[in-house]
């Protein structure tokens, strides 16, 4: 619809690592790129395999209604879901492994592997802070090694949970030091509709802020 409350947002890190104030994230400018910190301390943002991975729910009828472009994303994000990387997965086998048949999942197969449908619609990915030129871009500091496992899902339902998004981060810190004195925080940009009418605000009590329209009439989105 282009119709949406938020124009940008991320999540926000700082603290010392060895009494330097070290600051992560994303706002404007990120400060991570793609995929996992390996085992050496290294990262590759380069490989292919670090993409955001969308699944849905669908049963066999609904997915014969997507276009093949869907289908095909569909299966083979379904296929390749990073369990290696930390993406949920639902063990339906119970072998302790992901051994994902699609077929079977399709025609509703409970006992198969599949990636973990908290929602209607899934989406992960995982990105880090090795890049020295993006977090110096970012805040002006060094990275500190931070691993960031994003899940993001929705519910396609009438009433009020067909009109939220959810987001749940795994942070890691996969650096030789500890970070310490740590903050993080939820930046976020709320545009409703035209950027120049909003009025926004926190209740600091329920963690909990909000946006809302300062004019009778949006620039953009016309009457509310």
């Amino acid at each position: 619809s282009a119709k949406y409350a938020i124009f940008q947002d991320g999540l926000v890190w700082g603290g010392t690592v060895q009494g330097e104030i070290r600051i992560g994230g994303s706002t404007y400018r990120q400060g991570l790129q793609a995929g996992n910190i390996k085992a050496d301390g290294t990262a590759d943002p380069s490989d292919p395999v670090h993409r955001i991975y969308k699944v849905r729910k669908v049963n066999k009828d609904g997915y014969a209604k997507l276009t093949i472009e869907d289908q095909t994303r569909l299966e083979d994000d379904f296929m390749a879901w990073p369990v290696q990387f930390g993406a949920p997965y639902t063990d339906g086998d119970n072998n302790g492994s992901y051994n994902p048949n699609f077929q079977a999942w399709l025609n509703g197969d409970a006992n198969v592997d599949s990636p973990w449908m908290i929602g209607d619609e899934v989406l992960w990915f995982v990105s880090n802070d090795l890049s020295s030129s993006r977090t110096s871009n970012l805040y002006g500091t060094a990275p500190i090694g931070v691993e960031v496992q994003t899940l993001v899902w929705g519910y396609n339902q009438s009433g009020p949970l067909g009109n939220m998004v959810f987001a749940k981060y795994t942070v890691i810190n996969k650096g030789t030091d500890d970070l310490e004195n740590a903050y993080f925080a939820q930046w976020s940009d709320p545009d409703l509709g035209d950027a120049g009418d909003d009025y926004c605000g926190i209740d600091t009590t329920l963690s909990l802020g909000y946006v809302y329209n300062g004019l009778a009439v949006d620039g953009t989105y016309g009457v509310p």
